[in-house]
């Protein structure tokens, strides 16, 4: 599971758009990719170990999706908009 607060781009033309997030369940040592949801490219890509409080940062306003993958491979995704 994935709660995630997100904050908008606040100023065009500059990535200041955040996600924060934690997950519950799945076996900790996570791979975290935020992907460009037009083009499927990655534009981040996070490990994590416990799946308490991650934070991506620098993110332009667009679509995307988070793909995470626990240690096991188990894969969960999230669809998302950050406004610019």
């Amino acid at each position: 599971m994935i709660n995630f607060v997100k904050t908008d781009n606040t100023c065009s033309n500059k990535s200041l758009g955040k996600i924060t997030f934690n997950l519950s369940g799945g076996i900790p040592g996570y791979t975290i990719k935020l992907l460009d949801a037009l083009t499927s490219a990655v534009v981040k890509t996070k490990t994590d170990n416990d799946g308490a409080g991650i934070t991506i940062t620098s993110i332009s306003g667009g679509t995307y999706t988070l793909d995470i993958k626990d240690k096991n491979g188990c894969s969960l995704t999230a669809d998302l908009g950050v406004i610019e």
